[in-house]
């Protein structure tokens, strides 16, 4: 598989892993057919010793009644060291999420952790 085409934002000794490992076959489907069953799942990780499992009073769902499965691309933002409004100005976007949508492939979730509120940054 040829690599993939980056945008050079992120340095690529930044990036952990360059392609997400895939789950055996079926295993997506099989957790499609359970239905609503993120509570189970969570507990069977936990029981198992799976960390990085967020339980639904963190990460609340978006579209009520919806559930997503699938192979998750994780992404960890930090704060910038310099001033935003300068950084910007220069046209300097380290948003490693851009990177994770380059690296995706169709079935894949791009989770994302933003790091700080906005309101918390500095004025």
């Amino acid at each position: 598989m040829a690599e993939k085409k980056l945008t050079g934002k992120i340095a690529r000794e930044r990036i952990r892993l360059m392609a997400t490992p895939r789950p055996p076959e079926g295993i997506i489907d099989g957790f499609r057919a359970l239905g609503d069953a993120t509570g189970i799942v969570s507990d069977v990780m936990d029981e198992l010793g799976i960390t990085g499992v967020i339980g639904a009073s963190l990460l609340k769902p978006t579209i009520p009644g919806s559930s997503i499965v699938g192979p998750a691309l994780t992404v960890r933002n930090i704060v910038q060291r310099e001033h935003v409004y300068e950084a910007a100005r220069r046209h300097v976007n380290k948003m490693a999420e851009f990177e994770a949508h380059n690296l995706a492939l169709p079935g894949d979730i791009v989770v994302i952790d933003g790091g700080v509120l906005v309101a918390d940054l500095p004025a």
